[in-house]
This record gives structure tokens, sequence and C-alpha cells, in this order.
């Protein structure tokens, strides 16, 4: 069975996080995840006896507090009685998030942002760095987004590794009965081979709910800015992207920086997977 982690701060803003996440795991038949990292640091003065014990009661009283928090924000029975706690101890959340992911093996990891001031945005957040950094499909969710099912998904590609990354995102279009919407931006759109080749290669993807939108990339404007744009047009309950999880910048479609910028000012969920 699919399983979704959704790390929590038992703050108002991961709130929506987790109603997104309790629609999305009714939609796709999944289990629920939800972990609390709690910064914890030894200090130099304690014994380890005293520093294990003191853990202990923190984990102990944390556990408590995130089913509380979790049973306020859901009122779906069935989902609680499924739903698997956990309490992390750790001075490094990013991390923890990650760990708990992999050692789970969950589907996706469902966070909560609420966007960033300049100070914040020059040395990341929990979100930016999980987006940067994990092999585990990551989904943002928008502070003050309404949760709703997922009917329509915006998919940029950029075609290097079409097969592979269409059977991903049309298994999840599928698996949540969704419209698909595929957008490609390219510079060379003028040139009628190039077009006639980009057309060709999305025909083998064409159904009743599945439509492709081929636009030439302006030089004056950079990729996420065209995403930007036509998303606010298009208004998908679900933008997907695909984002290189280095720095080449002459290999990737959009950087995990560009991605985290994004993740910043969307106001529907953004779901990113680690380019294939």
């Amino acid at each position: 069975m699919k399983k979704i982690l959704v790390p929590t701060a038992f703050s108002p803003n991961s709130k929506t996080g987790i109603k997104f996440a309790i629609q999305f795991a009714k939609q796709i038949k999944a289990k629920l995840v939800f972990l609390y990292v709690a910064d914890v640091i030894k200090p130099t003065s304690w014994s380890e006896e005293r520093f294990k014990t003191y853990s202990k009661e923190m984990a102990q009283k944390h556990d408590v507090t995130i089913k509380k928090f979790v049973s306020q924000v859901c009122n779906e029975k069935q989902i609680l009685k499924d739903a698997e706690y956990k309490i992390e101890l750790s001075y490094n959340t990013p991390k923890s998030i990650m760990e708990t992911a992999q050692n789970k093996k969950v589907s996706f990891i469902c966070m909560s942002t609420r966007g960033a001031g300049k100070i914040k945005k020059l040395w990341g957040t929990n979100a930016s760095e999980v987006i940067t950094n994990s092999p585990i499909p990551v989904i943002v969710i928008p502070q003050r987004y309404t949760v709703a099912p997922i009917k329509s998904i915006f998919f940029a590609c950029d075609f290097a590794a079409l097969n592979k990354e269409m059977k991903i995102v049309q298994d999840l279009a599928n698996s949540v009965k969704s419209k698909l919407k595929v957008f490609h931006y390219d510079y060379l759109l003028h040139v009628p081979e190039n077009l006639k080749k980009l057309d060709k290669q999305a025909d083998k993807f064409r159904a009743k709910s599945t439509s492709f939108v081929i636009k030439r990339k302006e030089m004056e404007f950079s990729l996420a800015e065209h995403l930007a744009g036509d998303i606010k047009k298009d208004k998908p309950s679900l933008v997907v992207l695909f984002t290189k999880q280095n720095r080449n910048l002459f290999d990737r479609l959009i950087s995990p920086s560009e991605a985290s910028e994004m993740s910043f000012h969307l106001k529907v969920p953004l779901l990113t997977y680690k380019k294939i």
C-alpha cells in the first residue's frame, strides 16, 4: 500500500498540508505517516543516561501532542485509525524528514509552506531543502490553498525523458481520475522540423484525458516565469515538475532553487520528482 509522509510543526500553517494529504490519500488509496521533528540537542553537561531519559520523555510528550493535533484537523476516523505517527528528536529537520521517508518507504512527502522572507530565502527553508535533496517526490502545499480533489494536472516537461516521465505522471493522473495537460517550452519552435518532431512525440500520449500545449520559449523570460503565467491562466489542481538535483545549467528542466522559489508563490500544490 502507498504511504504519504506528512511532516507537521503543530502550526496553523501545517493544517493545510494535513488536509491536502488526507484528500490525496483518499484519492490514491494511501496510508498516512505523520511526523514531528523536535529540535533537541544534548547539553554538554548532561550524561548520556540523563539525555536518554529526557529524550524518551520528550518523545512521549510529542506523541500525545501530534495525535491530538491531527485529530483536531481531521475528522476522518478511518484515516486516523490507519495512520502512523513518528517522533524524531533532531536538530536537522530536513534530514530527519528525508531519512524517515526512506525508512518508511513512502511514495510522497507532503509539506506545507507559508513562503519566506528575504533572510529565510537566503538560508533556505525546510521545504526548499527537501525539494532540493529528496529522492522521494515532494508535494508542497501553499498556506492559503483551499483543499479540493485533484481534477486537473499541469505537467511541465522538457521531452528529454518523455516516455518515462509520462508513464509516471499518467499513472498519477489515472489514479486520481484527473485530466492531464502537458506544457512544453522550446526556443526553436519557429523551425517547422522541430515542431513536427515534438508533435510526433506528443501524439504517442495524446488521449481523451491527456493534451499537450507546445509553446515558444521567449529569451527574456525564465522558465519559471513562463510556468507562472500559464499556471495562473490554466488554474490546475496540481502542478508537476521533474527537477535536476544538480546545478548544471545546461542539463535540467528546472533547478531545485527555481522549484523552491515557485513553491513560495504558487497558489496550488506543487509536486516535484527527481529528474530521470
